[in-house]
């Protein structure tokens, strides 16, 4: 099986509004996977299609479901 290398490892990885569709090793220092994980791109769904993918961080991986905003907590207090 074909794999596509996204990173070399040495790394922060950042996965987000991506629709990923080949076979892929993932490797980096840190690896977030998440609609909302990094400010640097737009927000958006990330979408693993057929293929097998091998995810590995040095530090540490995240997968972050994105709340919807009728499931948040509004964290603000009204004064009475």
């Amino acid at each position: 099986m074909f794999f596509l290398d996204l990173a070399n490892g040495n790394e922060d990885i950042f996965i987000q509004n991506e629709k990923l569709s080949l076979s892929k090793n993932i490797s980096g220092k840190t690896v977030k996977i998440g609609s909302s994980v990094t400010d640097g791109k737009e927000e958006g769904e990330v979408v693993f299609e057929k293929g097998r993918y091998v995810i590995r961080a040095i530090r540490s991986t995240s997968v972050r479901e994105r709340k919807s905003r009728k499931n948040r907590k509004s964290n603000s207090k009204t004064d009475k």
